[in-house]
Parts: structure tokens; C-alpha cells; sequence
């Protein structure tokens, strides 16, 4: 080949095949040319003394080496961890919660969960390839000489080490102002990522119940799970038969639709988890429920993907508990689930969405009967902050598109 062929752009990069031939006659015969038939020789020849100019020899392992290593080390140590996304921590809880198995994740962070255990997969699949000469000896005992210096730094020197009075009251005063400082800068972060993190798991939870109901209603040619439509009592009386609105929404796990954790908000501790009672037709108790479900029971009952999407789920209602105490209320709280700072919804066509208050885009507050805030219209001049009395729990849905969950 000459010079102006190697300039030459109709050139590829592929070896011809009398090339290639030569090359793998090569690798077969051990890198000895002298082995090679005479049809490939020649090739082989110049190929092998190719590779040979790839060779650099050993790399000198001096001082200079070690600092730079040392150095590395110490600059990755002070850049910090790198930071997932919502979404992939969420998955990667999910992930350890369900015994590092990803398939037992929630269906909308599987996808993340899967991505997690194959890259921990490969990690623990890497051989560790060895090191020329003892650089690895020499690296590890200078980190361990650094390690070793910078304890003994940080450490008070025994009593007896010392002269005069010991530790000094400056000391101590300015070991507990850096304490303090560091607590305070740390505490509202770790407080922000535990909310998030709670948030974006009740996120997925939602999803998961959305798929259950879209399953249960193409079964049920699109009815909602209901228990039973008679009310005997307060809708809020969970646990009890005929009074429990909750009942309805445990039909989804009395059906195998969904798992009982899949109806379970991080946000309320209390949460029932685990297997289900294979008799139960509820929940023990109001405590354990973290969805308020809309009420099933009037002369209407609300249908699943029909017509314009509505709110048939959310975060606990923040009212229930203070109805039950006959105690004033106020209609736009927001659910406890989130530190009063909204709730998820789930709407009749699947889909989840975060408000920031109760009331959707229509206008209809999901903690009240319509009827009821039309009333509170009339009476407050539509001042909706303002205190009201409490409800007897018997109240229903105006209609099927009354949007109006319990407990």
C-alpha cells in the first residue's frame, strides 16, 4: 500500500480477506509466525510485528505515582455521592423493601427496581484484574497511613498525655457549636428527602391501585368494587357490616385485585401491610385505612371510564376523624397523608394526579356531598376557610358525578 493510498477516502477500514486470514492464522498459531503455512506467512509477519509496537513495556511504579493515586482519591472523597432522581429512589426503596426481588416491586416502579438489580448484578460480577508489581500494597498502606493520621487528629489525648487541666472548655464549646450547626443544616434536608420519598412511594402505590381498578371494572363491565349499597349507620364505622364505606374498597383485596400493601400510604404510619386475612371483608380499623374511597352508597353510584374522568380516590380525608369528634372542621384541608400539603388523586380513566387542594377543577370538593357546599355557599357568602360543624356521617352523593370520598 502506498502513502497516497492511506489518504485515500474510498479506503475502508475492514481488513482485506487475505488480511483477515493472515491475522487469525496468527492468533491460532500462538503469535508464531514460524508455525504459519507459507500461503499466510508473509502477512502474518508484518501483522505480528504490528501488534509488537503496541507493546510499551512495564509502567515504572515510583513515588509520584502513589501521590497522584492518593490525591484521586481524596478529590472523589470531597465531590460526594451522586444524587437519583425521584423517581429511581423511589424504585430503589421499593427495591430493598421488596427483599431486593423486582419483580415484587409496584408495577409503575418496576421498570427502575429491574434497572437497579441488574446493575447490581453487574458490580458483583466484575473480576478484580491485578495490579503490576505492589502498587496496590504501597497505595492501600498510605490510605492507611492517612486513615490512622486523621483519627488521631480528631481524638482528645488521654489525660495522662496532657498537661494542665485536660480537655479545655474551648474545646468542648466549639465541638458542640459545629454539632449544632451541622444539625441544623442537616435536619430540614433529611426531613425534605423523607418527604419526597414518602410522596413519590404513595405516587406509585396509586398507580398500582389503578391498574387494579381498571382490571376489577373490564370484569365487571365497569362498576366500581362495592361491598353492599344498604347503609345501617355512619358510613365511617370501619369494620362495622353495613356502616363501612371502607368495606367497599377492601373489595378490591377480598378479590385478589390487589395486594393489601397496595392500598398502603407510607404517609400514614398505622397502615395495615402484609398478608391479608383470606376471611377478612375489611378493615380492622379506621386507623389502617390510607385512601378515602368514594361513597358507594344513594341513589346513584359512580361508574368506572365513563364520560369525563372524575376523582374516585385520594389520600385519607383529613375531616373524618374530626366529624367523629363532632368537632369543627375546615372543607379545604388537606389530607394528613402529606403534612397537610395536598394529596394524590385517581381518577376514573386510570390516571394519578397530585392537588394541592381539595378542590378539583370543577369546583367540587372531594371531602363534601355537593348539596352540602351548596348549602355552606348560601350560609358563608362562599367564605370556604371558615369553620364548620360536623356532619352525621349518613350523607351520600348527589348524583353519580358528585365526586364525595370516605372515610
Amino acid at each position: 500500500m502506498s502513502d497516497t493510498d492511506i489518504h485515500d477516502p474510498t479506503l475502508t477500514e475492514h481488513l482485506s480477506p487475505s488480511d483477515a486470514a493472515a491475522v487469525d492464522a496468527l492468533f491460532d498459531a500462538a503469535m508464531d509466525p514460524a508455525t504459519i503455512s507459507a500461503a499466510h506467512r508473509t502477512l502474518a509477519e508484518h501483522a505480528a510485528a504490528l501488534l509488537r509496537l503496541l507493546r510499551a513495556g512495564d509502567v515504572p511504579i515510583d513515588d509520584a505515582l502513589v501521590d497522584v493515586t492518593l490525591a484521586r482519591i481524596a478529590r472523589a472523597a470531597k465531590a460526594g455521592p451522586p444524587v437519583l432522581s425521584r423517581e429511581d429512589a423511589a424504585a430503589l426503596d421499593a427495591w430493598v423493601l421488596a427483599g431486593y426481588d423486582a419483580k415484587k416491586t409496584p408495577h409503575s416502579l418496576r421498570a427502575r427496581a429491574t434497572c437497579h438489580q441488574h446493575l447490581a448484578d453487574r458490580v458483583c460480577d466484575v473480576p478484580l484484574a491485578p495490579a503490576a508489581g505492589d502498587l496496590i500494597e504501597r497505595t492501600l498502606a498510605r490510605v492507611q497511613e492517612e486513615n490512622t493520621s486523621h483519627a488521631l487528629r480528631m481524638r482528645f489525648q488521654p489525660y495522662a498525655e496532657r498537661r494542665g487541666l485536660g480537655v479545655r472548655l474551648a474545646d468542648v464549646v466549639s465541638v458542640a457549636a459545629v454539632l449544632l450547626i451541622g444539625a441544623a443544616i442537616v435536619w430540614p434536608l433529611l426531613t425534605s428527602l423523607r418527604y419526597q420519598n414518602r410522596r413519590a412511594v404513595c405516587f406509585g402505590t396509586m398507580n398500582t391501585a389503578g391498574i387494579g381498578f381498571s382490571t376489577y371494572a373490564g370484569d365487571y363491565r365497569d362498576q366500581l368494587p362495592v361491598a353492599n349499597t344498604e347503609l345501617s349507620g355512619p358510613w365511617w364505622n370501619t369494620g362495622v357490616e353495613g356502616q363501612s364505606n371502607s368495606a367497599n374498597l377492601y373489595g378490591l383485596v377480598r378479590t385478589h385485585y390487589v395486594k393489601l400493601a397496595g392500598l398502603a400510604c407510607p404517609g400514614n404510619p398505622g397502615a395495615a401491610i402484609g398478608e391479608a386475612d383470606p376471611d377478612a371483608v375489611d378493615w380492622l380499623s379506621r386507623g389502617q385505612v390510607s385512601f378515602s374511597y368514594q361513597i358507594m352508597y344513594g341513589p346513584a353510584l359512580s361508574s368506572w371510564a365513563s364520560g369525563q374522568p372524575r376523582v374516585v380516590l385520594a389520600d385519607r380525608s383529613p375531616v373524618v376523624d374530626v366529624w367523629v369528634r363532632g368537632q369543627p372542621f375546615f372543607p379545604l384541608t388537606n389530607s394528613r397523608n402529606h403534612d397537610d400539603r395536598g394529596q394524590h388523586v385517581l381518577l376514573t380513566d386510570g390516571s394519578a394526579q397530585w392537588l394541592r387542594s381539595p378542590e378539583t377543577a370543577q369546583g367540587d370538593n372531594i371531602w363534601l356531598p355537593t348539596y352540602i357546599e351548596r348549602e355552606f355557599d348560601r350560609l358563608t357568602g362562599r367564605d370556604r376557610n371558615r369553620p364548620r360543624h360536623p356532619l352525621t356521617g349518613t350523607e351520600t352523593p348527589e348524583s353519580g358525578r358528585d365526586v364525595f370520598l370516605g372515610p
